[in-house]
């Protein structure tokens, strides 16, 4: 109720009842027995650990080096930040007769606990994987993604899971064929829509009770990404949500050539085909049926007085990603 009351307020244009609200739903969900049997420290621990470990000589010990590309297809993988606009573009993907996508389905993190279960410990289980256990890996992938979905051989196979973006050496590690879409939102933007949404308690999640665990996340997130990008040889298109609703067929099409599919038209038609596929679940079910929409665009400045110290921790992502500073005039959408 205090969420729902939030976004009312929100969209009136009531930007402190809105944090009040917001605050006082987080608090209550926080509290909640089901939050309180995920700890939020164990996400930035685990974050942590493995960007100590993520370097070019623990790279360069992987044996045996990364194998080629086998018969079978790599899935491509949609990641970003929750709330960033991976539902909207996994719409207008599924939309394309030529793609295949999995929403949200938890077939890395499957991979993950085997890697983990194999050798006591996930990092070194990575860093010994054989020729011979990366095959495996590929295949039980393949084995519980048709726990979900029934394989289309001639389409495109999407994985799309936001925060599988931390599981990127991982997948390279075992799909070093992968292509990967990074979709972007302006960081504060995000973070603060994080804040906005009721989501099923876990050790991700429950970061985003406040405004500044959203923004934590997000720079360990995105410093893991940066560093993977440095030691690992990742194929990767690169596009922002602002872009995608502001000349969506353009942006698009960019993309398909990326995943080397031609155009179709379907793409421009997703609301009727996410109406037509049903059930949707994320918490953007209700916005992914309607037009394409900008109300997510530049929300955070009417936040300003609330994110002074959540900014400081974007603001080298806001830069770094090509937005406008928090200190700079305008709306702040780049």
């Amino acid at each position: 109720m205090f969420f729902e009351l939030g976004r009312l307020h929100d969209r009136a244009g009531h930007a402190a009842r809105a944090f009040e609200y917001f605050t006082q739903a987080n608090r209550i969900q926080r509290d909640h027995p089901a939050s309180r049997a995920h700890d939020p420290a164990k996400y930035c621990d685990d974050i942590s650990h493995l960007r100590a470990c993520l370097t070019p000589e623990w790279v360069s010990s992987w044996t045996p080096p990364a194998p080629a590309p086998t018969s079978d297809d790599a899935p491509v993988f949609l990641v970003g930040f929750p709330r960033s606009g991976t539902t909207l573009l996994d719409q207008i993907l599924d939309s394309h007769r030529g793609i295949q996508v999995a929403e949200e389905k938890p077939m890395m993190e499957h991979l993950k606990r085997e890697v983990a279960r194999r050798a006591g410990r996930f990092q070194k289980g990575m860093a010994q994987l054989s020729t011979g256990d990366i095959a495996e890996l590929r295949a039980l992938y393949w084995s519980h993604a048709a726990e979900f979905v029934t394989r289309d051989p001639d389409a495109v196979f999407v994985d799309k899971l936001p925060l599988n973006i931390e599981k990127t050496p991982l997948i390279h590690r075992v799909f070093p064929d992968a292509k990967f879409i990074l979709i972007l939102l302006h960081p504060a933007d995000c973070v603060f829509s994080c804040f906005m949404q009721s989501f099923r308690p876990n050790i991700a999640m429950n970061n985003f009770h406040t405004v500044e665990g959203a923004a934590t996340i997000y720079d360990l997130v995105f410093g893991l990404w940066e560093q993977a990008n440095a030691c690992l040889d990742l194929n990767v298109h690169t596009l922002r949500y602002e872009d995608l609703v502001s000349d969506l067929e353009p942006t698009v099409a960019q993309l398909l050539a990326f995943l080397e599919v031609p155009w179709d038209a379907g793409v421009l038609d997703y609301a009727e085909n996410s109406r037509r596929r049903g059930r949707i679940n994320t918490p953007s079910y209700n916005q992914v049926t309607e037009p394409v929409h900008t109300r997510a665009r530049g929300r955070w400045v009417r936040y300003r007085d609330h994110m002074a110290e959540p900014l400081k921790t974007l603001s080298p992502w806001i830069r770094s990603f090509g937005y406008d500073g928090p200190d700079d005039p305008g709306t702040g959408t780049g």
